[in-house]
């Protein structure tokens, strides 16, 4: 499930994105936002990066 902090204008598609794993509860919101996605889950979804 996609995910994004409302201060941020990327979002996130894995629980173990070092990125999004530090988005504060208050700051946190379900979808994509229409934000793009962030490297380290584009990286992970390429293989890159473990999942």
């Amino acid at each position: 499930m996609a995910y994004h902090s409302i201060k941020r204008d990327i979002h996130h598609i894995y629980k173990k994105c070092t990125v999004g794993n530090n988005i504060e509860k208050n700051n946190l919101k379900n979808g994509t936002g229409g934000k793009r996605l962030c490297k380290t889950c584009a990286d992970i979804k390429a293989g890159i990066r473990n999942r």
